[in-house]
């Protein structure tokens, strides 16, 4: 949970943790969870990758772009 991670990995698309002194339990645990929940892990990859179709792609952007114009 630092620097843009927030901004592109959401707790619909991955998993996030908190950098602090427990951060190296936090993971193994998290890598625990996701390698024993297959339907975690699919969900997390389908939201991931709608996520990137809707807000990454040339044309999201291009319309991201373009409403950013028209609201200024």
């Amino acid at each position: 949970n630092t620097g843009g991670i927030p901004e592109m990995c959401t707790n619909d698309t991955g998993v996030i943790l908190q950098n602090d002194s427990e951060l190296v339990k936090s993971i193994e645990i998290a890598v625990c969870k996701l390698a024993e929940d297959s339907n975690m892990r699919r969900r997390l990859g389908d939201n991931g990758r709608k996520r990137v179709e809707d807000m990454f792609t040339a044309d999201s952007y291009g319309r991201n772009f373009i409403n950013i114009l028209i609201e200024k």
